[in-house]
């Protein structure tokens, strides 16, 4: 388990600025200088960084993958400052963990592992990433994919 909470946002291109904008509103730590070169490292695919407090950050990055759709598909929605966002479904969130799978990833998943292993649908993890690691060319997420099916199996 983390002690710093990530969200991950998807967005059109189109409404990165606006975005970004709008979280420097509420409080994230945006200065004029750093906006530009946040909106143009979203718009060139790549994710960034927001942060709100020493605790506190955002993961913002454009949706470009199946993936992404089908978790925009199947999330939940919540309560963020004024608006209602979508908070990714536990299978996706560990599709997407797999992708780098670093220690802080492989604790978050055995963490998700801990409260939900007995509803998480087992088929749709490994489709996801089967075809995430097709679309991305990246055969390491299968490898992943491997380790975690032994960590659910046990």
């Amino acid at each position: 388990m983390t002690i710093d909470s990530d969200i991950v946002v998807l967005l059109e291109k189109e409404d990165s600025e606006k975005f970004i904008r709008t979280m420097r509103e509420h409080g994230f730590k945006i200065t004029v200088s750093s906006f530009p070169k946040i909106v143009a490292r979203l718009n060139r695919n790549l994710p960034v960084k927001l942060r709100y407090t020493k605790r506190f950050s955002v993961d913002v990055r454009l949706a470009s993958y199946s993936l992404d759709k089908q978790a925009i598909l199947r999330a939940k929605k919540q309560l963020f400052f004024t608006e209602k966002i979508s908070i990714v479904h536990p299978e996706d969130l560990i599709v997407y963990k797999l992708v780098r799978f670093d220690e802080l990833d492989q604790s978050d998943i055995k963490s998700v592992l801990l409260r939900q292993k007995k509803k998480l649908n087992i088929e749709n993890i490994i489709s996801s990433t089967q075809k995430l690691s097709e679309e991305t060319g990246n055969e390491k997420i299968l490898e992943n994919l491997s380790t975690f099916l032994n960590w659910f199996q046990s």
